[in-house]
């Protein structure tokens, strides 16, 4: 890679930084490939109302109950049709 950017090259990315390696032949014995990254989805976000902050979770035939501290109260219940899930996966086990 010095030889090839005393030769002028630039080497500020991923793919410069592989055709520099793959210059002058290569080194022996080494592979050399640059990627993307993941195609990883965005996290979806949603907004429940009269709810800023959940620490616990339980899952219930009705809907979920959740709680701001461990189990404080009844706690709130948000019935599945609210969350938009389909009746088959509601189901509980």
């Amino acid at each position: 890679m010095e030889v090839y950017l005393n030769s002028g090259n630039n080497i500020e990315t991923a793919d410069e930084m592989k055709e520099a390696e793959l210059s002058s032949g290569g080194m022996s014995s080494v592979r050399v490939t640059s990627c993307g990254p993941p195609n990883a989805k965005a996290p979806l976000n949603i907004k429940l109302e009269g709810v800023s902050s959940i620490s616990n979770v339980q899952y219930d035939e009705k809907g979920l109950r959740v709680w701001k501290a461990y189990k404080i109260g009844a706690g709130k219940l948000i019935p599945w049709e609210k969350l938009g899930v389909p009746d088959k996966l509601a189901e509980v086990p």
